[in-house]
């Protein structure tokens, strides 16, 4: 089956999502791996001592499960070492090996890193032309307040205002209109939208809904598998030197909580282009 690649603004509910849906026994769900971010294995390393954001953590606890059977930090260790001696291999071909290691199940990966440049989408789509996307949406007034507390330890500890990191709802509304414009050019069939918002309150017919769409069996024991995120091989925080991969909070705490959506705040300073971007998207905001 053709892979099938998670698409999301951050603080959308992607890590939640990815692990609950990876646990579909049919599914193999990565961490993020910042994979399609760069052409080859050593120019993705050399971003990663760039910038704190490619952390290669995901890729490491890949490659430590799959080629040595654990994350142990001797594992991890031995993951890094092998991820090094294959520095000129395009990320392409680490990623053709890495679906050979988990065949027969399905790739899933999650990763919001990729509306970071149309150069990372484009690349995707390149190198699987079939893939499937599932374009994972969340009302901005949610996100930008998720946006705004999860900077709140940055600006504590080193004094930086706010608004160098975010401005208003702009890491929204410029990741999810480069979703939009980029799924425009892929076929209805390889393509679906996933409301967090139904996730949180409704995720056996989200689910049921979703896996029919994705050609995917469903039952009772599937969902049952599926609403326990914790089970996932990445779903907690690993060792010290890969203890990423997915949302920090989410590793402490990675426990579905049905009904959990936050209320609804004012859309003051949100621009039109904002609001007309989220009416696309099937949320009635008023100002």
């Amino acid at each position: 089956m053709p892979p099938i690649f998670i698409l999301s603004s951050p603080r959308s509910y992607s890590s939640l999502f990815g692990t609950m849906l990876g646990e579909h026994p049919d599914l193999f769900g990565f961490p993020e791996m910042r994979l399609f971010a760069a052409e080859t294995v050593g120019q993705l390393q050399r971003r990663s001592r760039l910038y704190r954001i490619f952390t290669l953590d995901g890729i490491h606890r890949t490659i430590s499960l799959l080629e040595f059977g654990g994350q142990s930090a001797e594992q991890v260790q031995a993951a890094i070492e092998w991820l090094n001696n294959r520095r000129d291999w395009t990320t392409a071909r680490l990623w053709a090996h890495l679906s050979e290691r988990v065949a027969p199940q399905t790739l899933l990966a999650k990763e919001p890193i990729l509306t970071a440049h149309p150069n990372f989408l484009h690349r995707t789509e390149r190198i699987c032309p079939n893939a499937r996307y599932i374009h994972l949406i969340r009302d901005p007034r949610d996100v930008r307040l998720s946006i705004q507390e999860a900077f709140k330890g940055v600006k504590q500890r080193f004094g930086i205002p706010l608004h160098w990191f975010v401005k208003d709802e702009a890491v929204w509304t410029y990741c999810n209109k480069r979703i939009v414009d980029f799924l425009h050019t892929i076929p209805k069939d390889r393509k679906v939208t996933v409301r967090g918002e139904d996730l949180m309150t409704q995720p056996e017919a989200l689910f049921k809904d979703l896996t029919a769409r994705l050609h995917l069996p469903f039952h009772a024991d599937i969902l049952d598998q599926m609403l326990h995120p914790e089970n996932g091989p990445f779903a907690h925080v690993g060792p010290p030197n890969a203890p990423l991969g997915n949302d920090t909070k989410f590793l402490h705490n990675p426990v579905f909580r049905q009904g959990s959506t936050r209320s609804k705040t004012p859309t003051d300073g949100f621009s039109p282009s904002s609001l007309a971007l989220a009416t696309e998207l099937g949320y009635q905001i008023n100002t």
